[in-house]
């Protein structure tokens, strides 16, 4: 039993759970649904959190493909060669592929099966995060927007999950938010000198990368701001969340060089959980309360 925790806690580190947070895109769309609804009906309840968890399976199964792929330079980063279970050896390759080949099964086909029309997105964010991994990774600027397109996918899902179509101000939102992430991510790693590990980032200065995060913030408060104007005129009183979560994560970015991940920002601070928490719950108040 001693032996099989050490194994068990290295698989559930190679399925990198707290990036299942990124998945919270899948019930977006419920959020400005009609929630009493959600609640009251057992299919939509049921298809909404289905499409959610399988998406946290189906995204973890790419990062397992991911951590396959890049085996050969994770081996010889100083951090990641310690932090991630295949690159330490503490997993074998072997058991790294069933991993991955099991968990895009069960994703796959049972979107296919138990969810309809969510399967499509479910197969394009697939075969899109796999041609990521090998090659669209490697391409300056493109990289970005594949980032960004799979956090769209995520919001096409959840629409699917409950027939609806989700509204060009939300998805502009959305993509918007992504590519600022995106962008401080690469900030992240281009001020750790990761260039060796990752070819991309020879490709971008950090002024640059800031400019992108510049654009990107500001065209994602616009387009949310016209979202919540043209969904339900009181959600303008969001907006102040929007613009201090903006603020609170610029002002991490500033004061944490040794972090790059938007995820080890959101669980690291509590003033930033505490404004999206905050977020979420006067947007349900003000639609459905």
């Amino acid at each position: 039993m001693k032996e099989l925790r050490p194994r068990l806690t290295s698989l559930f580190i190679l399925l990198r759970p707290l990036e299942w947070s990124k998945n919270a895109f899948v019930l977006l769309p419920a959020i400005f649904y009609d929630i009493p609804s959600i609640l009251r009906d057992l299919s939509l309840l049921s298809s909404v959190l289905l499409t959610t968890v399988l998406f946290c399976l189906l995204s973890s199964s790419i990062y397992v493909f991911n951590d396959i792929y890049d085996l050969s330079q994770d081996r010889l980063h100083p951090i990641k060669s310690q932090k991630r279970p295949l690159a330490a050896g503490r997993l074998s390759l072997s058991t790294a592929w069933f991993v991955f080949a099991l968990l895009s099964a069960v994703s796959l086909l049972s979107s296919l099966f138990f969810l309809g029309s969510v399967f499509l997105y479910f197969c394009i964010y697939w075969l899109l995060m796999i041609v990521y991994s090998i090659k669209l990774k490697h391409l300056v600027i493109v990289d970005l927007f594949v980032i960004s397109l799979g956090f769209c996918l995520r919001v096409y899902a959840g629409s699917s999950a409950l027939s609806i179509t989700p509204t060009i101000w939300m998805l502009s939102t959305t993509l918007c938010l992504a590519l600022f992430l995106a962008a401080s991510k690469r900030r992240q790693e281009s001020l750790m000198n990761e260039s060796l590990s990752r070819k991309v980032l020879r490709n971008y200065s950090v002024s640059l990368i800031e400019r992108y995060m510049t654009i990107s913030a500001i065209c994602a408060l616009m387009f949310y701001s016209l979202f919540a104007a043209g969904f339900r005129a009181q959600l303008g009183l969001t907006i102040p969340f929007v613009l201090f979560g903006f603020f609170r994560y610029l002002y991490l970015l500033d004061n944490n060089m040794d972090k790059d991940s938007p995820t080890d920002f959101l669980f690291s601070d509590r003033i930033l959980l505490l404004c999206v928490s905050s977020w979420v719950v006067a947007c349900l108040a003000l639609l459905w309360l």
